[in-house]
């Protein structure tokens, strides 16, 4: 049985190494945010490039049974943990994958063996986290925060105002008593 699809809806045939869903459509490749392999999303596009389509999933029609919810409340906003949808064992393989054919067609390295991939919590794993900071002259304030997604704009739900940052579950230190500091530094160094 084929299941029909209208113009804005597709299939997802395969993962690329950013997370992003891949699907076929009138001789263009689309590439899907939060989507995952054999899943029917609906979809927009928001960026053009010859027959390259880059995409934001409106729906998840048929959702793929190794999609999870995503521990972070920022997913899919911040431009971190891109495969927070997908789960730990599958996402271990998928990037397990994506490796080694990094290492055969970039590398043209051909290991006679690979070792499993090496893993740990799921919680607290991020040791390291590129934070924007922003003056405003007006409020005297210091923001600071993770950027939006494929933008240099903060993400509004977590930009802090003298250290406020919302806790991140992924990041490992990185809240609003460790923040409150760095951000009572740039305001003196910004006046």
């Amino acid at each position: 049985m084929t299941t029909k699809l209208t113009k804005d809806e597709v299939i997802i045939t395969a993962l690329d190494h950013e997370g992003r869903g891949i699907a076929y459509q009138d001789e263009k490749t689309i590439f899907i945010d939060n989507a995952l392999i054999g899943e029917k999303v609906r979809f927009r596009i928001f960026k053009k490039k010859k027959k390259l389509f880059f995409a934001k999933s409106l729906e998840i029609i048929s959702p793929s049974s190794r999609r999870e919810k995503p521990i972070c409340e920022f997913f899919g906003m911040c431009g971190g943990c891109s495969m927070q949808h997908f789960d730990i064992s599958a996402q271990l393989a998928h990037k397990q994958r994506a490796f080694e054919q990094t290492l055969q067609h970039v590398g043209k390295v051909f290991p006679d063996q690979i070792l499993s991939p090496i893993s740990g919590p799921s919680l607290g794993y991020r040791h390291k986290a590129r934070f924007r900071v922003k003056y405003i002259e007006k409020k005297q304030k210091v923001l600071i925060g993770f950027m939006k997604c494929a933008t240099s704009a903060l993400v509004k739900a977590m930009v802090g105002v003298h250290g406020s940052v919302k806790r991140v579950p992924t990041a490992k230190g990185m809240g609003a008593e460790e923040c409150g500091d760095a951000c009572s530094q740039l305001e003196r160094i910004a006046k």
